[in-house]
């Protein structure tokens, strides 16, 4: 399977890449635990939480993020790369794109 970014889910993702390298020297770890993350949602697509209209859900491992995705035939569109604490649900109007 491949993937693809919503681009507001790859702006939350570099946009949390940068806060953490600069507050706390994590930037290369959020990356890999992000990467991991997808790697594991490309090799078992189905195995997590799905919460409605399709949409399934990777809580990350280290970090207070969640990974939003979709399942479309032989893609993996990612919606948001969300922390855990952010308004819930803030990132469902991208379903309607």
């Amino acid at each position: 399977m491949i993937y693809r970014y919503h681009l507001e889910a790859l702006e939350e993702y570099e946009d949390a890449i940068k806060y953490y390298q600069e507050k706390a020297g994590l930037g290369e770890r959020f990356s890999n635990a992000i990467e991991n993350g997808i790697q594991k949602i490309i090799d078992h697509p189905c195995a997590w939480q799905m919460i409605g209209d399709g949409v399934r859900r990777h809580v990350v491992n280290s970090f207070p993020f969640c990974i939003y995705y979709i399942i479309d035939e032989q893609t993996i569109y990612i919606l948001a790369i969300f922390h855990t604490k952010r308004k819930p649900g803030a990132w469902q109007q991208r379903l309607k794109r």
